[in-house]
């Protein structure tokens, strides 16, 4: 039941949270090294992250620099580059990690889950995919949601999808 109340509740906060822009670029070694820039003003350094969070991040996550801490009312968030993409870690306010996010792409979500939306919005064009694993979501190599960002040329919606392809409407832009 706690799964219903937060999944949404992340849903909402990554809705109106700093907006980041990726930049890669590859080393002399080969590397490729990932670089995260807010475009918005106010987003919170590690100095007002716990130590409590910022520890549990370590256990979690171990040697991957922070990109950027941010802190809402809910929720601390650590985002960081992982395997070459950007993952945002979730932790709620006993320090426990709730989840992670990662940008998706629509071919990443199940097929069904992809029929169900081109069927249910079939006026709408995807324009952006967000995964979200839940911690013991017990799902391999895959989000237990996503949000996914949809437009038909004069308007945006964000859609919530779990994995059984169950869809529900969570803002109009």
């Amino acid at each position: 039941m706690k799964k219903l109340v937060i999944i949404p509740a992340i849903a909402l906060v990554l809705l109106g949270s700093v907006q980041f822009v990726a930049k890669s670029a590859t080393n002399k070694d080969g590397a490729k090294n990932v670089k995260l820039e807010s475009s918005l003003a106010g987003v919170s350094g590690s100095n007002n992250i716990s130590l409590s969070v910022q520890k549990r991040f370590q256990q979690d996550f171990g040697s991957f620099p922070v990109v950027k801490w941010e802190k809402t009312n809910s929720f601390a968030r650590a985002t960081f580059a992982k395997d070459g993409s950007l993952v945002t870690a979730w932790y709620n306010k006993e320090s426990k990690l709730v989840g992670t996010s990662s940008v998706k792409s629509f071919s990443d979500m199940p097929g069904q889950v992809q029929e169900r939306i081109l069927s249910t919005y079939n006026d709408y064009y995807i324009v952006s995919v967000l995964g979200f694993e839940a911690v013991n979501s017990n799902r391999p190599n895959g989000a237990s949601s996503w949000l996914v960002e949809l437009s038909n040329g004069t308007g945006k919606i964000i859609v919530k999808v779990n994995v059984s392809g169950e869809t529900s409407l969570m803002k109009k832009i």
